[in-house]
């Protein structure tokens, strides 16, 4: 009797090593699998997060376009220079606006479904926050060209 069960107990051993290995490599593709997704939640999370920032900055520079149009060509000249200033630091936006848009195509290839139109989405109220930012920067040119004719 003594033999049988010592010879049992190197293969109950050997079952329950196996048994162990086996849970062991699906706990550790378990956590790989949790990784990546995690993993892609960060990318995502952080796309939004720079599409939200910069909605931001792009409605703060349309609130901070003015309406007045001077009352001589002195002041009229003035509200241009300053206009064209504006103009060109705005486009430090514009360069994130492109960044964000070819994040915006990576994202969609590499997380398709519910995920890529999420990011489609934002995309699309970063480009028409833009739009609306363009359109009020090129109606305060003319507007200020108009004026200068005036005087």
């Amino acid at each position: 009797a003594y033999w049988t069960t010592t010879t049992r107990c190197p293969l109950k051993i050997q079952n329950a090593m196996s048994g162990i290995q086996e849970k062991w490599g699906n706990l550790l593709e378990l956590a790989a699998t949790r990784k990546a997704t995690l993993a892609s939640s960060v990318e995502l999370h952080k796309y939004h997060r720079d599409v939200n920032v910069l909605i931001s900055r792009i409605q703060a520079a349309d609130a901070s376009i003015p309406s007045d149009l001077g009352r001589d060509v002195s002041t009229v000249q003035a509200l241009q220079r300053k206009h064209q200033s504006m103009t060109h630091d705005i486009q430090a936006i514009r360069s994130q606006v492109e960044g964000l848009d070819r994040e915006n195509e990576r994202l969609q290839e590499l997380y398709p479904g519910a995920r890529a139109r999420g990011v489609g989405e934002r995309q699309e109220q970063l480009e028409s926050s833009w739009s609306r930012l363009q359109d009020h920067l090129t109606l305060r040119k003319e507007a200020l060209l108009a004026a200068t004719d005036l005087f």
